[in-house]
């Protein structure tokens, strides 16, 4: 055993048993690699460690909540998306079909239209009534028609985990203008046929059916904008419980980030530190060794000189 003086007088002692120096380098760098493990980690997961924390268990019942209004929100979004399409397809039926109906009726009424333009009007007639059978069958949503009255009861959707948290829409009306079904678009004319413009008398009784001031039955017009209203008006309701889901949604997952979100910018500084920490350990480590060759050394010429 050897022994030098250090800065302030102090002994320092050189043994070649232990490597002092060598095994303090190892536990520093030992723990700072650890560190190094966990700041990582930490940065990698966004989360602090589950040995660090009990805030985990507030947060993973939080997580459950988070699941659940995710997965009401997406219910309550397909009730969205399929009023959209039905409303969008009644919207073409008033503005473009519905419309030009009464157009072609008044034209066709008209004492000065002749037979022959009024069967080239009636055509178009018929071909807009099947038009809009054809919009009306293509207006789906996973397989289901909305607007064909092939839906006998009203959907009820989970808009939220408990048990009573639900919204019912209703795609019940039938929309076609098929004969004989009683519906907004498939009054009969007087002669029992289907609505019509191929006579004067035909386009005056159809003109009546469309925008007549009948209240019972109502016209065409005021029928068709009665059940249309019973699907647009729930497209605003649906639309604030879908906000309302997002909202709680996002509350809920700043209440869980702040139980157990690892600080980025801390990690961050800290991930730093502990690489620089890691760096100069390598190199304390490597060198510890330094002491012990000195002895062994001055052990090697003392025996040389014997």
């Amino acid at each position: 055993m050897s022994e030098w003086y250090g800065i302030g007088g102090g002994a320092v002692v050189v043994s070649i048993l232990t490597n002092i120096a060598g095994e303090r380098a190892r536990f520093h760098l030992s723990r700072v690699t650890r560190d190094l493990a966990d700041t990582t980690e930490r940065l990698s997961s966004g989360e602090l460690l589950r040995s660090e924390t009990m805030n985990f268990f507030a947060a993973d019942l939080l997580e459950l909540r988070i699941r659940g209004v995710a997965a009401a929100a997406e219910n309550v979004q397909k009730g969205v998306s399929a009023l959209t399409i039905a409303d969008a397809a009644l919207d073409s039926i008033n503005d473009e079909y519905l419309a030009r109906l009464i157009e072609i009726a008044i034209e066709a009424a008209d004492g000065l239209t002749t037979d022959a333009q009024r069967a080239i009007l009636n055509a178009e007639f018929q071909q807009i009534k099947t038009s809009i059978n054809s919009l009306i069958d293509e207006s789906t949503f996973q397989g289901r028609n909305l607007l064909d009255g092939s839906q006998t009861a009203a959907f009820t959707l989970q808009t939220g985990s408990a048990s009573g948290a639900t919204y019912t829409i209703d795609f019940t009306t039938n929309f076609r203008t098929d004969a004989g079904e009683g519906k907004p678009l498939s009054v009969l004319g007087a002669s029992g046929a289907g609505l019509g413009v191929a006579s004067q008398g035909d386009a005056t009784g159809a003109l009546a059916e469309l925008t007549g001031t009948a209240s019972s039955p109502p016209n065409i017009s005021v029928a068709f904008a009665n059940a249309r209203v019973k699907i647009t008006v729930q497209y605003p309701t649906l639309s604030s419980i879908a906000d309302i889901a997002d909202f709680i949604g996002i509350e809920l997952e700043e209440a869980r980030d702040a139980l157990v979100a690892a600080d980025i910018a801390a990690e961050t500084s800290r991930l730093i530190r502990d690489q620089l920490l890691a760096d100069s350990g390598a190199s304390a480590l490597a060198n510890s060794g330094f002491g012990t060759e000195q002895v062994v050394s001055a052990l090697a010429t003392i025996v040389g000189r014997g």
